[in-house]
């Protein structure tokens, strides 16, 4: 796969990542404004912080989140685990980062 291609792909695993998240958190915390804002503002310290505002034990932030990447990572570096465990936590900073920057957006989505 091409560079390009791979760029493209990660732009496509980011918005599920954060799409997802943002869907759950809908559902964990009610169809409220804000959601997105209040995911980031939880997590932007420590993504962990996730747990408690979620109160699920880390389901979210790792089913609903890390996991939608690293699914797509192991698509696109055909299961090649040496790669995926190397990109997976630089995708997850990578869409957390879009979402702190795009709340908006997200939340117009889930709206």
């Amino acid at each position: 796969m091409t560079k390009k291609k791979i760029l493209n792909m990660e732009e496509k695993i980011i918005h599920d990542m954060d799409d997802f998240l943002v869907e759950y958190g809908t559902k964990k915390l009610g169809n409220n404004v804000d959601v997105a804002k209040k995911i980031y503002e939880s997590g932007k310290d420590d993504i962990k912080n996730l747990d408690n505002l979620f109160n699920d034990q880390g389901f979210g932030r790792t089913e609903k989140f890390y996991n939608i990447g690293v699914g797509y990572l192991n698509d696109v570096y055909d299961h090649d685990s040496k790669i995926v465990n190397k990109k997976a936590p630089e995708i997850a900073k990578r869409a957390f980062n879009y979402l702190g920057k795009n709340e908006k957006v997200l939340d117009n989505w889930e709206a």
